[in-house]
């Protein structure tokens, strides 16, 4: 309460030695709207409003307002970061107690950082922790997080997320390294070797067929357009006939097997729904403890 208490009157503070800009007007809208989110409790919408009046002010002391917001939100890396951009920014134009007031806010969150050293990855994955983002691939530093337990999680499209519990331990480094799987695609359009066998009886039964049918109506012309009337070729005639019909029906029965096979085989089950892709392993240095689910 006492750190908020402090941060609304050096907000106020702030306001007061503001001097005529053509950005005055915005930077005391946006300053405005930090103290009423502050008294309202609001410490991420006032986070919002510092960072906009940043936008149109180089005054240290929103850097101080904005590591004070961090705090309040828990986010003490952020906050770290702020108070020492504020004591670079500030140490010769600013109040000798609030550089000591954000020299003792950050000594004391310091002390209960860690570092967490993501290995190496393929650009382009998001990082985030507990929720937050906190950077994307490939980093320029370790990561610095309050000690205790955190959830890391990397994304990248076409991936599994890859997710990882890490143990922070202040004062030290801990690495983890997050391993992302590809996504399977969909399968479309690959042709199972039993496919191609009934496709290829099917098609011999139609050759077949074809060639029985030739056969018949050759027959069936010597017949009744020749001087061949004789019973031993009538009697063929039925023959090749009969065994015409027969290799149709076979073609049919093949083809319609075909169709219902593939169908069956292919289509989507009920919804749509692809198959839930295998999760990910993760490996957690050092310490030999491997996390893999």
């Amino acid at each position: 309460m006492n750190r908020v208490a402090a941060l609304a009157v050096w907000l106020a503070a702030g306001i007061a030695l503001a001097q005529p800009s053509p950005e005055a007007g915005r930077l005391e809208e946006w300053m405005d709207a930090a103290a009423r989110a502050l008294r309202a409790g609001d410490y991420a919408a006032a986070l919002e409003a510092f960072r906009a009046a940043r936008a149109v002010s180089d005054r240290p002391v929103l850097l101080f307002n904005i590591g004070m917001c961090h705090r309040e939100l828990d986010d003490w890396a952020a906050a770290v970061e702020a108070f020492d951009q504020y004591l670079a920014a500030g140490r010769d134009t600013e109040p000798e107690d609030r550089l000591a007031e954000a020299a003792r806010q950050r000594s004391e969150m310091a002390e209960q950082l860690g570092e967490l050293d993501v290995a190496p990855m393929a650009g382009g994955v998001e990082l985030t922790v507990d929720g937050r983002a906190a950077g994307t691939t490939p980093l320029e530093r370790p990561l610095r997080l309050r000690a205790g337990t955190h959830r890391v999680t990397a994304r990248r499209a076409g991936y599994a997320d890859a997710h990882a519990e890490v143990e922070i331990v202040a004062g030290t480094r801990t690495a983890v390294q997050l391993t992302l799987v590809p996504l399977e695609p969909p399968e479309t359009g690959r042709l199972e070797p039993w496919f191609w066998g009934l496709l290829g009886t099917t098609a011999a039964f139609g050759l077949a067929t074809a060639g029985l049918g030739t056969a018949m109506l050759l027959l069936r012309d010597d017949y009744l357009l020749g001087d061949r009337r004789d019973e031993a070729l009538y009697d063929r005639t039925l023959e090749v006939a009969l065994a015409a019909d027969v290799a149709l029906g076979l073609t049919l029965a093949a083809a319609v097997a075909t169709g219902l096979l593939a169908w069956f085989t292919w289509a989507p089950p009920d919804g749509g729904e692809a198959p839930e892709p295998a999760e990910p392993a993760v490996a957690l240095v050092p310490g030999g403890l491997v996390l893999t689910w």
